[in-house]
């Protein structure tokens, strides 16, 4: 009976810390100024048009036993970022991709870091 007891307690602080993590999402959503939230509306929108090319990319690198993956390095794609975030050589806000693989619900597999790679 104990570990049931045990159980439920973990399940609803399991409950509460997702809850806490959506609660500030939300507000920081609602902070987000116009020129952040334009932005991240486009990068969305250029993650969803690549999408194929990027996961065939990383399914490429899966297959050469690596790692790591840098969307960079996808025809096309650092000039259209470029285009957005206007920081050069194809650099990305990587919160906003983490944002993007949550969205998507592919963050407990992916994990973009500053520098431009994705890791899983």
């Amino acid at each position: 009976m104990k570990d049931h007891r045990e159980f439920e307690v973990a399940a609803r602080a399991t409950g509460r810390a997702i809850q806490a993590i959506e609660h500030q999402v939300l507000v920081r959503s609602r902070s987000e100024c116009p020129e952040s939230a334009a932005k991240r509306r486009e990068f969305f929108a250029l993650l969803d048009s690549y999408r194929e090319r990027l996961f065939s990319s990383i399914e490429a690198a899966v297959k050469r036993n690596e790692r790591v993956f840098y969307p960079a390095t996808v025809p096309g794609f650092a000039a259209r970022c470029d285009k957005i975030f206007n920081i050069g050589i194809g650099a990305y806000n990587h919160d906003m991709l983490n944002a993007w693989l949550y969205a998507n619900d592919l963050k407990h597999v992916f994990h973009a870091e500053s520098g431009g790679a994705v890791k899983w």
